[in-house]
């Protein structure tokens, strides 16, 4: 759903959280188009953590609980390609912003 702008429109016309959240994706991406990449980078994390926490629903919550107090610890768990992914677009969000 993360990656399929259609699903996710789906949803987001539907479920009013779903719609706040994509309400600050869109502030804080500054466009359309970098919200995307934000969404796809999302999904790419989602499936990380999946990977890393052998798919188990609770050691997925827990890490994403303790990517509030230890985002190093958390980023522990991402593939490098994926961290390199989220630099990438921090940095164009943050050119974007200028």
């Amino acid at each position: 759903m993360l990656a399929d702008p259609a699903a996710r429109g789906q949803i987001l016309a539907t479920d009013p959280t779903a719609a706040a959240i994509d309400k600050q994706v869109q502030g804080l991406a500054g466009s359309s188009q970098l919200a995307e990449e934000v969404y796809g980078l999302a999904a790419e994390v989602f499936a990380d953590l999946a990977r890393s926490s052998g798919g188990d629903p609770g050691r997925l919550s827990e890490a994403l609980d303790r990517a509030k107090t230890d985002p190093a610890g958390f980023a522990a768990m991402l593939r490098p390609e994926t961290l390199e992914r989220l630099r990438a677009l921090a940095t164009k969000i943050s050119d974007a912003q200028r």
